[in-house]
């Protein structure tokens, strides 16, 4: 069930100023529109095309959205800027000489993804980001034989590291990832009670006056890079989706004969997919 994230004009706006400094596109760059426009994904890739005077390049509905099919499509259109989700770059199994600019988010990357893709020419670029903070926040660059992290905030951009007291905790230590800045959301479309858990106001962080708390556990690196520790909870994400996981066991105990039933998240053949035990009755 979608939260409805409601991000404003502003939001994007800055979001935009912010990546353009990390990663702008030029004339001569072929943007490629590959996400859903309810992703916020599509945001990034539409505006880091209109802001630059790149070409935009959108899909036909028959259009491959996997594999080596999409590999050879993205080569037949000469894209140069490519953002997706590792899953689905880890599906492309040849290299796509034009790609210039690879951005991965929505998911942990892993590093032989790094192996496989980063080459002279080309920057691949680790980003991550909740919707809530209006697409991406962080931003690493991706080197081969280098751990994988999701680097520093963008410009403008706040980051907290915090315990259960909402202590900062000493760097290289574990805790809560906090965001401030002037592209958080408004909240959340008709739930005020998630907004209030979830967007804390007056909360004193460094002299923010409001913070979204993601959930998500990070440590700062020795190098001042944050790495990506998993998830306080049971949401998981997956092909850049956010799942939470009781809530489909939720869903499956309503079934008469379903007793009982876990849901996890595994890996087959490099792509993760959700899997359900059920105890039958």
């Amino acid at each position: 069930r979608p939260k409805g994230v409601m991000a404003e004009h502003r939001h994007v706006t800055r979001f935009m100023g912010a990546f353009n400094e990390v990663c702008g596109t030029t004339a001569e760059d072929r943007v490629y529109q590959g996400f859903s426009l309810s992703f916020d994904g599509s945001v990034e890739e539409i505006w880091m095309a209109f802001s630059n005077g790149s070409t935009f390049v959108v899909p036909t509905r028959d259009a491959p959205r996997f594999g080596a099919e999409l590999g050879q499509y993205l080569s037949d259109h000469a894209v140069t800027y490519f953002s997706t989700v590792p899953t689905l770059l880890g599906t492309i199994p040849d290299d796509v000489p034009s790609l210039r600019t690879v951005v991965l988010s929505g998911e942990v990357c892993p590093s032989e993804l790094v192996d496989r893709w980063a080459r002279p020419g080309r920057r691949l670029l680790n980003a991550y980001g909740p919707t809530e903070a209006t697409v991406n926040t962080t931003v690493a660059e991706c080197c081969p034989g280098r751990p994988v992290t999701i680097g520093r905030p963008l410009s403008g951009y706040g980051t907290h590291i915090v315990d259960e007291s909402l202590r900062p905790v000493p760097r290289g230590e574990k805790g809560e990832l906090f965001i401030s800045g002037p592209t958080l959301a408004r909240g959340y479309f008709h739930d005020s009670a998630l907004t209030g858990e979830r967007f804390l106001e007056g909360s004193g962080f460094q002299g923010a006056r409001r913070v979204y708390r993601t959930g998500d556990l990070v440590r700062c690196t020795a190098d001042g890079e944050l790495e990506f520790c998993g998830r306080l909870d049971t949401q998981v994400k997956i092909r850049g989706f956010r799942v939470e996981l009781c809530e489909i066991e939720t869903v499956l105990r309503e079934h008469s004969r379903v007793r009982a039933a876990a849901v996890r998240l595994v890996e087959r053949e490099g792509l993760q997919q959700l899997a359900a035990c059920v105890v039958v009755d």
